[in-house]
């Protein structure tokens, strides 16, 4: 495969090109060889899958302005899973480019300072080694952040990060490595045009060494055990007690919202029966949720603010106890909602036995290891296990949780499954 293009610079100075090549690829500028991948073959890195190489670079000084003409070859060769390459330039950079930064921060009367990653740290290709941002993005953002206090931070990235600086900052949005039309809908967010209607998909810690992966990671002779089990995500950072920097759910509009009390009541769904009101520590019968019955949870949303948004009102359940660990609350339902200033809207949130059930794995000797024990363990005669795997639906109460984040719950209400 032969490409040909022109390649014109917006400054001069010194310009790095770089190939990570699959099959064997060369690269001449202005007809001269400055890139050889072919003659000795550089080793391979985790780009591509494992597939790729490390970096070959060249370093050229270009004018501004001037046309260059580049030549990229490359050859497949026999057996190749893949073919291709990764061309890239990488403009000249100012002496103290932090320094420029710092500067134009004090003459703006509101910074806008932009960090992320891209596929260098990104890939399916890779773990991330890392929680932080690569390089010195965040002294570049305290450095800013103390020329201007007035400082919004725009986290692009498709992951977590960890952010020190969170709090010294009045605003920070997290964009989510949001493609081709991402600085439109950047715009409309920083000027009020939109209201930021996101909310986070995932925690994002305060340290490495809370996450859930941390002691398991990155393994043993590559062998990664997932000893978290079911406490993923928030499970983990809510069971622990465990801080975090910002929670699963989170995120804020440019209005208010109140959210009233919940009410519940059963749905016979498939049964075919009439819903039936419960009221707060109300019962539910178990058999109405493993026939398919639904519990529908209405919640009252207003809009307090002087401008239209929307939010996200989330339900967690919560059980008061448990035969087997379980997280402490779980997230089963949400509802976003758009409502202009002073609206009001009743949303309806759904339940079913999913909702409070657990997967039980089991103990298939229960019957022979109880029948074996009654002499010298006689507190098990009392207890029953199932012998076969299955979702399982405990009597007893669960808490029924309103919130706005997997921290912040609003309001809740208990209902008592019999």
């Amino acid at each position: 495969m032969r490409a040909r293009t022109h390649f014109t610079p917006p400054t001069s100075g010194d310009h790095t090109f770089e190939i990570v090549q699959i099959t064997p690829s060369r690269l001449f500028l202005d007809g001269e060889l400055v890139i050889d991948g072919i003659t000795e073959r550089p080793p391979v890195s985790a780009a591509f899958f494992g597939f790729g190489s490390i970096p070959i670079t060249h370093t050229a000084r270009l004018e501004a302005g001037t046309g260059y003409e580049l030549l990229l070859e490359t050859s497949t060769e026999n057996g190749a899973v893949f073919t291709g390459l990764d061309l890239r330039v990488s403009a000249p950079q100012a002496a103290d480019p932090r320094a420029d930064a710092v500067a134009a921060a004090r003459a703006a009367d509101v910074a806008v300072v932009v960090v992320g990653t891209n596929d260098d740290w990104e890939t399916e290709g890779e773990d991330r080694t890392s929680l932080s941002l690569p390089g010195h993005q965040d002294a570049l953002i305290k450095a800013v952040v103390e020329a201007n206090p007035r400082t919004v931070v725009v986290v692009n990235t498709g992951s977590p990060v960890l952010m020190p600086w969170a709090h010294s900052v009045p605003a920070v949005i997290q964009s989510w490595l949001g493609g081709q039309e991402m600085a439109d809908a950047l715009v409309d967010v920083l000027t009020g045009e939109t209201d930021p209607g996101g909310r986070l998909p995932t925690s994002f810690p305060l340290c490495e060494e809370h996450n859930p992966a941390f002691a398991t990671f990155p393994g043993d002779n590559g062998r990664v055990p997932y000893a978290e089990s079911i406490f993923v995500g928030y499970r983990w950072y809510d069971s622990r007690r465990l801080p975090v920097q910002f929670p699963f759910g989170h995120g804020l509009s440019y209005t208010r919202f109140e959210i009233g009390e919940p009410s519940v009541r059963l749905d016979a769904g498939a049964e075919g029966a009439e819903s039936t009101a419960v009221n707060g520590a109300g019962s539910l019968p178990v058999d109405h949720l493993t026939g398919g019955g639904l519990v529908m949870v209405s919640v009252p949303v207003t809009n307090v603010g002087d401008r239209a948004g929307s939010h996200v009102v989330q339900c967690y359940v919560r059980p008061h106890r448990s035969r087997i660990v379980r997280p402490d609350k779980e997230l089963k339902a949400f509802e976003k909602v758009g409502l202009e200033p002073g609206q009001s809207r009743t949303i309806s949130l759904t339940l079913n036995h999913r909702s409070f059930a657990y997967w039980d794995p089991a103990q298939p000797d229960w019957t022979e290891l109880r029948a074996r024990t009654a002499a010298t363990l006689p507190q098990l005669q009392h207890q029953d296990r199932r012998t076969e795997p299955g979702w399982t639906i405990e009597p007893g109460p669960y808490d029924i949780l309103i919130a706005n984040s997997a921290t912040d719950v609003v309001t809740s209400t208990t209902v008592e499954l019999v």
